[in-house]
């Protein structure tokens, strides 16, 4: 694919692409930054994409990121498997809530609290993490685990 395929893509499927990313969330800030990042992606690999592929390279693209995307939210909407429901994320809650999660995961070692604030509020994978924190994909889903029956434990002391 040349610069003026991937300019003509633009102007051809953007707001196509567009319809198809807001018509599954329904969120128009957010979808707009999934179509911007889906044609960011295909210029990075426009040599490797084809004009004929280009299409199905994007919607593939959209639909993966909007799965992301999902996963995201339905991570920030749970806290420590379901330990704590939280409204939207993190600088959304109440000063109280908030102050409630500082002072419960204070008392988890760091490296287990840094992984499940990681993997719970931003929505990052297990490989994601792991390559942050330059340790295992093993070590970062053994401190989430950790981290969390730690969580369950200090909930039923306090009941």
């Amino acid at each position: 694919m040349t610069e003026y395929d991937y300019k003509r893509l633009i102007r051809e499927f953007e707001d196509e692409l567009y319809g198809y990313v807001f018509n599954l969330l329904r969120d128009r800030t957010v979808s707009y930054d999934i179509v911007e990042e889906c044609f960011m992606i295909t210029w990075k690999k426009y040599e490797e994409i084809s004009v004929e592929q280009s299409k199905a390279f994007l919607f593939n693209t959209a639909h993966n990121l909007v799965k992301k995307e999902f996963h995201i939210q339905k991570k920030r909407k749970m806290m420590a498997n379901g330990i704590f429901e939280v409204s939207d994320t993190y600088a959304d809650m109440t000063w109280e809530d908030q102050n409630y999660i500082e002072a419960i995961t204070s008392l988890l070692p760091a490296e287990w609290k840094q992984c499940l604030m990681l993997h719970t509020w931003e929505g990052y994978s297990y490989e994601e993490i792991a390559r942050m924190l330059n340790i295992s994909k093993a070590v970062v889903k053994s401190n989430i685990f950790r981290a969390r029956k730690r969580l369950r434990e200090l909930r039923y002391k306090e009941i």
